[in-house]
């Protein structure tokens, strides 16, 4: 069955998970409230020019394109908390601008903070094993005018 192979986002933390084992997030609007943050700038609304006001975005911090909630942010509202992993922790990027999107892979290396280095072996069975610790450098990234 294709439903059985279909993945989602979670609205709450954005992960990929199965839709069959995701819940409706209807189902957890009464506790969308543990999901709102006052007291630190986690959002953002977009701004055009550099002189336009730095403004939040009001309510709940969701990745609004999603309708589903992962079991484990299910179990963590069920008891009343903040699932570990939402976007309202300060994991919320917000969706990708339009001039962002589609960029060839020059262009992505050319806007990157970080360039990844890790180090992978592939094991007896096929798959790939981490060998060591995976590193991140900064990329001394060029301001284009």
């Amino acid at each position: 069955k294709p439903d059985l192979l279909e993945e989602s986002g979670c609205t709450i933390c954005g992960i990929l998970c199965p839709v069959a084992i995701m819940e409706d997030n209807r189902n957890y609007q009464h506790q969308m409230h543990l999901l709102t943050v006052t007291d630190k700038l986690v959002t953002r609304k977009e701004r055009i020019r550099s002189s336009d006001p730095i403004e939040t975005i009001s309510g709940p911090v969701l990745a609004h394109d999603s309708k589903h909630i992962c079991p484990e942010c299910a179990i963590s509202l069920q008891k009343g908390q903040a699932p570990d992993q939402a976007l309202a922790n300060g994991l919320w990027l917000g969706d990708v601008p339009n001039a962002l999107q589609n960029l060839t892979l020059a262009e992505k290396f050319m806007i990157a903070k970080v360039r990844h280095n890790r180090c992978v072996v592939r094991v007896a069975s096929g798959g790939s094993k981490m060998r060591a610790n995976a590193v991140m450098f900064a990329n001394p990234t060029p301001k284009i005018y």
